[in-house]
């Protein structure tokens, strides 16, 4: 259990790292108004580069929760339900990063100028955008949890086969 404390600590560290500077690059860059308004709402009708940004990005995050299963699971011994809960943590843990961290405190509160926020984007907006990650986000983070779970399953039910045939 220790072990899996670690790894998952080591791992959300770095997922934080990277996500801070993901949120650096689109608003440094003024790339999120591709798929976002000036209030920071998903825009209803997205462009093919606001398309590409969203599907890029959860397959980053899918990418990134298999590879933490390959870490936490080394041994290939795991029960899906087990990998299932074990993404769910992670991705509960990178959404609570997301919303108390990156979207109040540092969007809604601190708002560095390098970060180029729109006016629109305050503190006001930023506990909706939260309110509204906690209601909607799960059309999000159900799929973006059970996509690498039944991944890692498909991938180590195929070495379980293979390793039997030997």
């Amino acid at each position: 259990m220790t072990e899996y404390i670690k790894t998952t600590s080591i791992w959300f560290i770095v997922s934080s790292l990277v996500f801070s500077g993901v949120v650096y690059i689109l608003f440094h860059y003024d790339l999120v108004k591709e798929t976002r308004n000036k209030r920071g709402e998903l825009k209803k009708k997205q462009s093919i580069k606001g398309l590409m940004s969203i599907i890029i990005f959860a397959l980053c995050v899918i990418a990134f929760l298999y590879f933490y299963d390959v870490a936490v699971f080394s041994g290939g011994k795991a029960r899906f339900l087990n990998v299932l809960l074990v993404n769910f943590i992670m991705i509960m843990l990178v959404t609570a990063y997301d919303s108390f961290v990156i979207d109040l405190l540092v969007l809604g509160i601190i708002r560095p100028a390098f970060l180029k926020i729109p006016d629109e984007m305050d503190l006001n907006e930023m506990k909706k955008h939260v309110k509204r990650t906690y209601v909607v986000g799960w059309i999000f983070i159900v799929p973006l949890t059970l996509i690498p779970s039944i991944l890692y399953a498909l991938v180590n039910w195929g070495n379980c086969i293979l390793l039997q045939q030997r």
